[in-house]
C-alpha cells in the first residue's frame, strides 16, 4: 500500500490537502475571495429613499455582498417644481459622489451591458473607489454624464429609478457570484 492508503481494500484513498477538489468547503472560499481581492469600496448615490418592499429587497442583496455598499440616498424637498426638483436632484448627487472615485452613471443612453460583460468590468473598476449614480424621476444632467467615467443602461427601456437600484445592487451581487463561480449565475 503506499502513502496515504490504510491496509485495506474497501477504503477510499484521500490524498494530501494539495488536492484543491477535496479542501473543506472554507478553505475553498478563502483562497477564492483572496484572488479577486477588492481594492476600493463601492457606493451607490441615488435619488429617492427606498422603503417597504423595495429596502427590504434592496438589503437583502446589500447584505451579501462583501464589503458592503455605501448607500447614500435622499428625496428633493416638497414644493418645487420640476425644473428646480431637477436642478436640486443633480447638485445633490454631484455634492455627494465620493472624491477621486470611479464613476458609473447608469442612464438609458449609456451602454448596455450583459451580466457577464459588467462582472468582468466590475472587477476591473474595483481596484479603486467605485461609485454608481442613479438620477431621479428626470433623469442625470450633461454635466454628471461627463464626469462619468463609464455611462451603462439596463436596456432602451425607462425603469423607474427605484426599481433601477434594485436592479443594480443586484448585478453587483451576480458579478460577485461570477467572481466566485457561484452557482447563483446559471
Amino acid at each position: 500500500m503506499g502513502s496515504g492508503r490504510c491496509g485495506r481494500c474497501d477504503c477510499a484513498f484521500v490524498p494530501p490537502r494539495g488536492e484543491g477538489v477535496l479542501q473543506p468547503r472554507s478553505d475553498l472560499r478563502r483562497n477564492k475571495i483572496a484572488q479577486i481581492s477588492v481594492a476600493g469600496k463601492t457606493t451607490l448615490v441615488a435619488i429617492g429613499k427606498l422603503r417597504g418592499e423595495w429596502k427590504t429587497i434592496y438589503d437583502d442583496y446589500a447584505k451579501r455582498i462583501k464589503p458592503a455598499p455605501v448607500l447614500l440616498d435622499a428625496e428633493s424637498p416638497n414644493g418645487l417644481s420640476e425644473k428646480e426638483q431637477n436642478i436640486w436632484e443633480n447638485k445633490w448627487l454631484a455634492d455627494n459622489i465620493p472624491q477621486k472615485s470611479f464613476i458609473v452613471a447608469l442612464d438609458r443612453s449609456g451602454k448596455e451591458v450583459s451580466s457577464d460583460i459588467f462582472a468582468e468590468k466590475l472587477s476591473a473598476w474595483q481596484q479603486q473607489n467605485v461609485c454608481f449614480v442613479v438620477g431621479g424621476s428626470h433623469g442625470l444632467d450633461a454635466a454628471i454624464k461627463k464626469k462619468a467615467s463609464a455611462l451603462i443602461a439596463f436596456g432602451q427601456a425607462t425603469w423607474p429609478h427605484r426599481l433601477c437600484r434594485i436592479m443594480l445592487i443586484e448585478q453587483i451581487y451576480r458579478a460577485q457570484c461570477i467572481a466566485l463561480g457561484h452557482p447563483y449565475h446559471k
